[in-house]
């Protein structure tokens, strides 16, 4: 079972003495399984810990939230980390059975990813990348066949001077991320471009 984990920064209570806290939310974890941690005022330990099943609709970087905020209820408390196991299974059972990462999905070939999650899978073979080598990943994947240009490719990058040698470093880091058995994908077409083919290029007719 994936879970995300989020450990709240107490803030400033309300004028009515509520209090409440700030949470950073990660986008691309919004479909999982999430345990709220609250730590004390002096942040020196956890002290309440709530296992929410479904963030819903959060898009949000940041959320605050007060004690009567849904995802506080006492249906969703743990008396302790103890607990997280028992509860962790029970809602495995009462979910309805489906895989765990099918949301949002884009299938090319045998490559699979979403929009806004750095996470490939390639074959059956989930590969971890950066934001950029994603990014530029899967505009290859999505021009199969095609050289992309480098000026296109260039694109993904956040900010940043000297593009062209920025782009050489991140289609290496590319390639070591996607290793031996998928590297061979990456194709370089000198001075023009890189383009993403199934089979590897030694291996091609």
């Amino acid at each position: 079972m994936q879970m995300a984990v989020y450990i709240c920064r107490p803030l400033k209570p309300y004028a009515s003495g509520e209090p409440r806290w700030k949470i950073g939310l990660r986008p691309k974890h919004r479909h999982l399984p999430a345990l709220i941690c609250l730590p004390n005022t002096e942040l020196s330990r956890l002290t309440n810990f709530y296992l929410v099943r479904d963030l819903g609709n959060v898009n949000a970087k940041y959320k605050v939230i007060s004690s009567d905020h849904p995802w506080l209820t006492k249906d969703n408390q743990l008396d302790s980390l103890v607990d997280l196991c028992r509860k962790s299974v029970q809602m495995m059972e009462n979910r309805p059975p489906a895989p765990l990462r099918t949301r949002g999905f884009s299938v090319l070939g045998d490559v699979l990813f979403t929009e806004d999650d750095s996470t490939v899978i390639v074959d059956g073979c989930e590969i971890p990348l950066n934001h950029t080598t994603a990014a530029m990943f899967k505009l290859l994947v999505q021009n199969a066949g095609t050289i992309v240009p480098r000026s296109l490719l260039t694109c993904c990058r956040f900010g940043g001077q000297n593009n062209e040698l920025c782009l050489n470093i991140q289609i290496g880091e590319l390639r070591k991320a996607l290793g031996p058995q998928f590297r061979g994908r990456i194709v370089t077409f000198k001075h023009k471009g890189y383009m993403y083919q199934r089979v590897p290029a030694s291996k091609a007719v």
